[in-house]
């Protein structure tokens, strides 16, 4: 939240040094409001920045207004959150242990398949109650991305996306909602933002990365996801999950902003253009001293050269 308040009040503070009106409209992970088609619209103004998180995903989105260009400001993590009382020692997850648990293939915590990678931890013979997302949230959007990756029977039955036909699961609303909901119902697992869940003190586990180690996100893990990433086309959608590298954190992803290719508004092309380039520059150090990951450095090369050219 505090990173959020600092975002805005530099575009409102280089709003009223150059000019155009700043407004904030804060809908969560939600880029987009419905048209009276009831097709999604994610920038209705040419002169307008959008904030997306996650996967940058924004392909069916309705803009007839040109190009839209999606530019990484943080690197985040979705990690696998539960309610074990008594368990001191993180829990590990396989990808198809993952998968199973949100199929409903595996529903009991002391099933072979969980404790076969978990030895010397007693496990109990409860039932696993699922929590996930009933709302739109890029959160469901990289999980689902990431399930449908490392599972065929995922990728076949439910897909990825920001809303899915989960096949079971209590919904909930917010990533607070998600939180209060596991903290309060013993046997639970569900999935949260890396930083929420450290924040909140929220057990989460380790995941098996696709080099076959098990590993816990944290800034070093999240990171080492993020500099596997290659040359960006920032005009298409950005997926980073199940990286390579022996260290990467398997469900990594994107938050940042959505932005028209061409800003007609010389003003407000200015307004904007000078927010990102301080949020992707002097800002990186605010989302460090918050607990974030910051984009790595190539990347951001990458983006402050289009970002001259936007300017030129």
């Amino acid at each position: 939240m505090r990173l959020r308040l600092i975002l805005f009040a530099g575009l409102l503070l280089i709003s009223l040094l150059t000019g155009p009106q700043v407004t904030h409209a804060d809908t969560g992970s939600r880029p987009h409001s419905a048209n009276p088609n009831g097709q999604p619209t994610l920038i209705p103004d040419p002169n307008s920045l959008g904030v997306w998180n996650r996967l940058g995903d924004f392909s069916s989105f309705v803009y007839q207004n040109g190009t839209l260009l999606f530019l990484p400001t943080l690197v985040v993590a979705d990690v696998p959150v539960y309610n074990l009382p008594g368990l001191r020692k993180p829990l590990r997850f396989t990808p198809q242990i993952l998968a199973g648990i949100f199929l409903g293939a595996i529903t009991k915590w002391n099933d072979p398949a969980i404790t076969e990678v978990n030895p010397g931890i007693r496990l109990p013979n409860q039932g696993i109650i699922v929590i996930r997302r009933k709302d739109e949230t890029g959160e469901t959007l990289m999980w689902t991305d990431y399930l449908s990756k490392v599972s065929d029977e995922w990728s076949h039955r439910v897909g990825k996306g920001a809303v899915v036909q989960w096949p079971l699961g209590i919904g909930v609303t917010g990533s607070h909602g998600v939180e209060r909901k596991v903290k309060n119902t013993e046997y639970s697992v569900s999935y949260l933002e890396r930083l929420l869940a450290v924040q909140r003190k929220i057990q989460f586990g380790e995941l098996q990365n696709s080099a076959g180690r098990f590993v816990l996100a944290d800034v070093r893990s999240v990171t080492a996801a993020a500099e596997r990433t290659g040359n960006i086309d920032f005009k298409s959608s950005v997926s980073i999950t199940n990286s390579l590298g022996d260290d990467a954190y398997p469900i990594v992803g994107f938050s940042g902003f959505i932005i028209p290719e061409q800003i007609s508004n010389v003003q407000e092309k200015h307004t904007i253009v000078s927010f990102v380039r301080w949020v992707l520059t002097d800002g990186q150090n605010t989302a460090v001293a918050d607990g974030y990951v910051p984009v790595p450095a190539k990347i951001i090369r990458q983006e402050l050269q289009l970002l001259d050219a936007m300017n030129r």
